[in-house]
């Protein structure tokens, strides 16, 4: 490499940062334009949950982080995204056991079982 190429580079990378992110903007637009790709139930990666509560009731579940956000407090947890994120870790561990993938395996999640769980939920 030719001396002082790196300061080529770094000045072309600097005179193209306000397109690149002017592009990025465009996209992340465009593309959230899409109701599949926002937050909820309709997310293309929603997935179906049942999950069984200390009570004994079955919750059906369409795309748990969602639900999560708004009913962690049945958790303990303070509801939002990091209260979410909180359940949805105890249950995905609940899952990982019932797939024979954790170590030290756990039946459920401060009280809560999972019955089932599907892939995409516009594929059940």
């Amino acid at each position: 490499m030719p001396k002082g190429s790196w300061n080529q580079d770094r000045a072309a990378v600097e005179r193209n940062l306000p397109g690149l992110r002017r592009h990025a903007a465009m996209n992340r637009d465009r593309i959230m334009t899409d109701p599949r790709n926002r937050r909820g139930p309709q997310h293309h990666t929603s997935a179906l949950w049942v999950l069984r509560d200390p009570a004994g009731a079955e919750w059906r579940v369409n795309n748990l982080k969602d639900w999560a956000r708004t009913h962690a407090h049945l958790f303990g947890q303070e509801d939002g995204e990091p209260g979410a994120v909180r359940v949805c870790s105890g249950i995905q561990q609940v899952k990982q056991s019932m797939l024979g993938r954790r170590r030290n395996a756990v039946a459920s999640y401060k009280g809560w079982t999972l019955v089932s769980w599907s892939g995409r939920a516009d594929q059940s």
